[in-house]
């Protein structure tokens, strides 16, 4: 049987508070209804939905609450598909949480995890923890910069961790008064899966470690480019080198393009990058890994090319990441594309995860993953939406299996505005 496992990157079914904070404090309420399937199951949705932003915090909240329409061998019709007794369903109505301080210097997030990175991607490359409707995991990341120090940390459940990850970086030079345009730069990192599963059945803690050496060769208001040398362990075990370069502008309103590229050199059992997009799905056995636990892989030594562009120009956001490493190896790649317009919003997802010709690009296979996520209005406050999503689903006590997601339907927004300080 050929299936594929989905990688989630984006939500754009409804409209939604601003996508910055703004001066001015804005509420919105929406309400979705639709119909389609999840998995072998066809359902009704009811998404009501209430967010408010301001200055200095962005506040989202939604239940989505889907219905079997129809009977199934021990699943009635009319059953709501929700566990009111686990709960992570109460934290999962979260959708964001988003507060910045005063000045900037702290920022702090609360919802489901997508595309999170630290540093230079050496260990938490993009990392995406929900990838089931039905299944929430509602997460945290915090984040710190202070004058020649800066951190992050990250976890992508408050209640039930697979993924704790964070990172310190300091300007040495700088802290010793001899560098005051911080351009050398030393990161330390640490990742960990509490309890990764093993190829016994068994559950045990994974961790992978970096340090980080870092040169700003050029930088402005508008175009930093720095060069850096990464060492990383995997408790597996394995080891690894990473020498890059990296690339980020900044140009008007929300018009920005970041670029990296590097060589990794991979000992026995070593993946740059460990804890990726897919992770959450991996962590367990699939197909496209030979059934074995992503703990349990050891691949064999090899020496590659890793790169990723992120790029975004007026309303439109692209990004292109690519892994290619020697015979020894698969290559993978991935593309996403977001657009949002004041009347419309698209979102699409193409990954392949094991490239070992240059017809696997165009290939759909067990380790291929895509999703089409789009609204529109369509008069005043209505508007349409679709999503379409392959995926794996993993019932209670049950281990993963293939499904395919799809939803239509209709919704109604409202907004408010209020000045700040009025």
């Amino acid at each position: 049987m050929t299936f594929a496992y989905l990688v989630v990157v984006a939500h754009l079914s409804t409209p939604a508070v601003a996508a910055t904070p703004t001066p001015e404090t804005v509420w919105v309420g929406s309400l979705q209804t639709g119909a389609g399937a999840l998995g072998a199951d066809t359902v009704a949705l009811i998404r009501p939905r209430l967010g408010t932003s301001g200055a200095r915090h962005r506040v989202v909240l939604s239940a989505p609450l889907f219905v079997r329409l129809r009977d199934r061998p021990h699943a009635d019709r009319g059953e709501l598909l929700v566990d009111w007794s686990d709960p992570a369903t109460y934290p999962g109505f979260i959708e964001l949480i988003e507060l910045r301080s005063r000045a900037g210097g702290v920022a702090a997030r609360v919802g489901p995890l997508v595309q999170e990175s630290l540093g230079h991607a050496v260990l938490v490359d993009k990392l995406t923890a929900r990838h089931d409707p039905l299944r929430f995991r509602t997460g945290a990341r915090v984040d710190l910069r202070l004058p020649r120090v800066t951190a992050s940390a990250l976890i992508d459940s408050v209640l039930r961790p697979h993924v704790i990850a964070a990172s310190a970086r300091v300007a040495p030079l700088a802290l010793a008064g001899v560098d005051n345009h911080e351009r050398l730069r030393v990161t330390a990192e640490a990742a960990a899966d509490l309890r990764a599963p093993r190829l016994d059945g068994d559950k045990a803690p994974l961790a992978a470690f970096d340090l980080d050496l870092a040169f700003a060769v050029w930088q402005s208001p508008a175009l930093a480019v720095e060069l850096y040398l990464a060492g990383a362990a995997l408790t597996t075990p394995g080891f690894g080198v990473h020498a890059g370069a990296q690339l980020e502008w900044r140009g008007r309103g929300n018009d920005s393009l970041a670029f990296r590229i590097e060589t990794v050199v991979s000992g026995e059992g070593y993946v740059a990058g460990y804890f990726d997009q897919a992770y959450s799905v991996e962590r367990f056995a699939v197909p496209a890994r030979g059934w074995l636990p992503k703990a349990a892989q050891r691949p064999p030594g090899a020496v590659g090319l890793r790169g990723a562009l992120d790029a975004g120009f007026g309303a439109a956001r692209f990004g292109f990441a690519a892994t290619l490493a020697d015979p020894h190896r698969p290559g993978a790649v991935s593309v996403y594309l977001r657009v949002v317009r004041p009347a419309w919003a698209l979102a699409a997802a193409l990954s392949q995860r094991q490239l070992d010709s240059g017809g696997d690009l165009v290939r759909i296979g067990p380790a291929t993953t895509a999703s089409v996520d789009g609204s529109v209005n369509v008069l005043g406050g209505w508007f349409a939406f679709a999503q379409a999503r392959q995926s794996f689903r993993r019932p209670p006590g049950g281990d993963l299996e293939p499904a395919f997601d799809w939803l239509l339907g209709l919704g109604y927004g409202a907004q408010a505005g209020q000045t700040a300080g009025s």
